[in-house]
């Protein structure tokens, strides 16, 4: 496509509503466009990495983002994944995402988020094997852990059990 359709609002509009990741193609106004980059995002929350300067730090996008795909915590500032609010919507959409938040020392508080924790187990069993050492010592987290599932406790932690 040429580059006046990639700056016409209307047309990338149609566009990133069908996929998301044409948002690459936008011009710079148009990935600070709210209404661009919010149909972007609702289509493929890792639009997110595209988003121009101005939105990148607007909670609205980024919640959307993680909504419709939790690893958009990836290409998020790190103030948002130490916002529960944030990596709670992520993890309710992709469990696993709850390892990116190991990656950051900062975000260890949310590891240890019984209610972060959990709903991470309940999209995906696997994601136990990020939370706190602390919560994977509470043998009454670990249990209500299991009834999400029925599975064997060694499967989830990769640690023996006391």
């Amino acid at each position: 496509m040429d580059k006046a359709t990639w700056s016409t609002k209307e047309k990338v509009l149609q566009l990133v509503k069908h996929n998301g990741r044409a948002l690459q193609y936008a011009s710079e106004d148009l990935r600070n466009d709210r209404d661009v980059v919010m149909a972007a995002v609702r289509d493929n929350g890792i639009a997110l990495c595209y988003v121009g300067a101005e939105l990148r730090y607007d909670r609205e996008v980024v919640l959307a983002a993680v909504r419709e795909n939790g690893r958009a915590l990836l290409h998020t500032h790190e103030e948002f994944r130490n916002d529960k609010e944030v990596v709670l919507a992520a993890v309710k959409q992709d469990g696993e995402t709850l390892r990116f938040l190991a990656l950051s020392p900062a975000s260890a508080e949310l590891l240890a988020d019984r209610d972060v924790v959990m709903a991470a187990v309940q999209q995906s069993r696997r994601a136990l094997r990020w939370a706190s050492d602390k919560l994977l010592d509470d043998r009454g987290f670990l249990l209500e852990a299991l009834q999400q599932d029925g599975g064997d406790m060694a499967k989830f932690t990769n640690k023996e059990t006391k």
